[in-house]
C-alpha cells in the first residue's frame, strides 16, 4: 500500500509539475507578444518623436539667442551652480545632466554668435 501511495503522489506531482510548465510557457508566450507590440508601436512613433524634439530645441535656441548677454550669462551661471550643487548633494547623474542643458545651450549661443561676427 505504501509502495502504491508513493507512486500516486509522484503520479500527481509529476502532473503538477507539468501544468506549472505549460502555465509558465503560456504565460512567457503573452509576455513576449506583449514586448513585440510595444516595441512595434514605439518603433512607429520615434520618428514623431524625434521631429518634434528637434523642432522644439530649434525653437529653444532661437528664444535664447534673442536674450540679452547678461541673461544669458546669468542662466549659465545658475545652471552650472545647480549642477554643481546636485553634484555635491549626491543627485542622479541624469537630473545632473538635465540641469547643465541650459548652460550647454547658452554656450553653444554663444560660440555659435562669436563664429557669426568673426567671419562679418
Amino acid at each position: 500500500m505504501t509502495t502504491q501511495s508513493t507512486a500516486s503522489a509522484e503520479r500527481r506531482a509529476s502532473t503538477e509539475a507539468r501544468e506549472a510548465v505549460a502555465e509558465a510557457r503560456s504565460g512567457l508566450a503573452d509576455s513576449i507578444d506583449t514586448v513585440r507590440s510595444t516595441a512595434s508601436s514605439m518603433g512607429d512613433r520615434l520618428p514623431d518623436v524625434i521631429e518634434t524634439v528637434k523642432a522644439s530645441a530649434t525653437e529653444g535656441a532661437r528664444t535664447v539667442q534673442g536674450w540679452p548677454d547678461s541673461t544669458q550669462r546669468m542662466a549659465a551661471v545658475f545652471s552650472l551652480g545647480l549642477g554643481l550643487g546636485l553634484t555635491l548633494a549626491g543627485a542622479p547623474r541624469l537630473l545632473i545632466a538635465g540641469s547643465l542643458v541650459p548652460a550647454i545651450v547658452v554656450g553653444s549661443t554663444l560660440v555659435g554668435r562669436e563664429r557669426t561676427e568673426g567671419t562679418k
